[in-house]
């Protein structure tokens, strides 16, 4: 094994997945990931780590995603399979990339697994892509897309600005509606009770249906495919939908979005060009697009716009495809606030409306009771977290601002204690300091929709 596969390996199995000698893992594999494999196999033995090993060829694939997408079951795999999943604590997923076996794929994500199980999805993995794991700052980039993520929960409406070739500028909205819309995190770290994709480096959402409106140069790159400035090509969306997809030189209709469009009529998915995700790279390490989604959309100086499935998300989209479409060197403008300019996070800009954070003033009707969604709360070191859990994704968020963190924590702790109740009712039991800290606390909890709401 060379030093950068081993590398590769290590930041895989310890740091992203924190295998333990007492953890079952289970890898599935085909014949394209069978190299990448065989380390894993090597470094399981050196490790003393417990695996099994289950190769799927391509071809069965392909039989069980047409199986899926016939059955009414759309989550059903065969019973050694799933029984397989369900049993490990650890599952890594090298299967093939392809949109012909994207059934199989989701299903996997959605079969069934303990609730301290953690899964890697790591889809036409590379010696390429592998030395970009190696390579990759996996702490700082957590660091970053945790601050990003922050900014889209935080944000009602979104604008993705690109640019074609000539200069032209394009402009994508998109209402977020705030921390109802959780946004999720791929930095590398997967969680208990989660999945994740490898490499690291990606913060993205899914606005609702209908919330989507405006056009995006597609400059960077789609699947299979890095685009030169001829092939360029501007989508439009309205209400959530892909009205058009022609390319920038003679405005003729891509050749690539054509293909799905095809591919999800045979399947009878008709709900195939919707709107299903909003994301930003990350990833500095990637310098350059390859055609490779699973690698694109991490790449720093990029953000990409996703049609077709979101279920696995945890949004409301279920067909067979999802299609990563990169644009790169956009401007991202969150409420007004342009925190990334020419593909560049204004970091220290995101940092600073962080910490000058404020909570707007809670305004609640007098036949609601209020209670705590203990689910959305971490806390940790004195720290209160936003636990993001869309998709059976699992990460967190500091809830800022931090020094209403220990009022908040007393405010959780009493309705803990004491269930449901007005806010008047509540705050009584506080008095001077306390009670504007206490008043405070709860506007917190409210804007990130921690609170729950109980009609008398």
């Amino acid at each position: 094994m060379t030093g950068t596969m081993r590398g590769a390996v290590d930041k895989i199995v310890t740091y992203a997945l924190r295998v333990t000698p007492s953890d079952q893992l289970l890898a599935i594999f085909d014949e394209t990931s069978a190299g990448f494999m065989e380390n894993v196999t090597t470094y399981a033995i050196e490790r003393d780590i417990e695996a099994t090993f289950i190769f799927l060829p391509k071809v069965y694939q392909e039989f069980l995603s047409n199986r899926i997408a016939n059955t009414e079951n759309p989550q059903s795999i065969n019973v050694v399979l799933s029984e397989a999943i369900l049993e490990a604590d650890v599952i890594l997923n090298a299967l093939d990339a392809g949109a012909p076996t994207s059934a199989l794929r989701g299903a996997l994500i959605d079969s069934p697994r303990k609730t301290t199980s953690r899964f890697a999805h790591m889809p036409g993995i590379t010696d390429d892509i592998l030395s970009l794991i190696a390579a990759s700052d996996f702490k700082a980039i957590h660091e970053h897309a945790e601050l990003l993520a922050w900014g889209l929960g935080c944000a009602e409406k979104a604008e993705l600005v690109s640019r074609d070739h000539r200069g032209k500028e394009y402009r994508l909205e998109m209402m977020l509606d705030g921390w109802n819309n959780e946004p999720l995190i791929s930095s590398g770290t997967i969680e208990a009770n989660s999945w994740g994709n490898l490499p690291p480096g990606e913060v993205f959402c899914c606005p609702g249906i209908g919330k989507v409106n405006g056009s995006c140069c597609i400059n960077g790159s789609v699947a299979g495919s890095v685009l030169s400035p001829t092939s360029e090509f501007v989508v439009h969306f309205e209400q959530s939908v892909l009205t058009s997809y022609n390319r920038v030189d003679d405005g003729l209709p891509a050749p690539f979005v054509c293909g799905l469009a095809d591919f999800s009529r045979d399947l009878g998915d008709l709900n195939w060009n919707r709107f299903a995700e909003f994301g930003i790279g990350l990833n500095p390490v990637i310098q350059n697009l390859t055609g490779n989604a699973l690698y694109d959309e991490k790449a720093a100086f990029t953000a990409h716009v996703a049609i077709g499935d979101n279920a696995v998300f945890g949004g409301s989209n279920k067909v067979h495809i999802h299609e990563d479409l990169v644009t790169k060197q956009p401007d991202v403008i969150l409420d007004g606030q342009r925190v990334i300019e020419a593909g560049s996070p204004a970091l220290d800009k995101l940092q600073s409306m962080r910490e000058g954070f404020l909570p707007n003033r809670m305004t609640i009707e007098p036949q609601f009771d209020v209670g705590i969604r203990e689910n959305t709360l971490d806390v940790d070191g004195g720290t209160l977290y936003r636990r993001l859990v869309a998709g059976r994704r699992t990460s967190r968020v500091a809830m800022y601002p931090l020094h209403l963190a220990k009022a908040a924590e007393d405010v959780i702790d009493r309705m803990k204690r004491q269930g449901s109740a007005s806010v008047d009712s509540f705050l009584e039991q506080y008095s001077g300091d306390r009670r504007r800290l206490g008043q405070e606390a709860l506007e917190m909890l409210n804007f990130y929709r921690c609170l729950r709401f109980i009609s008398r």
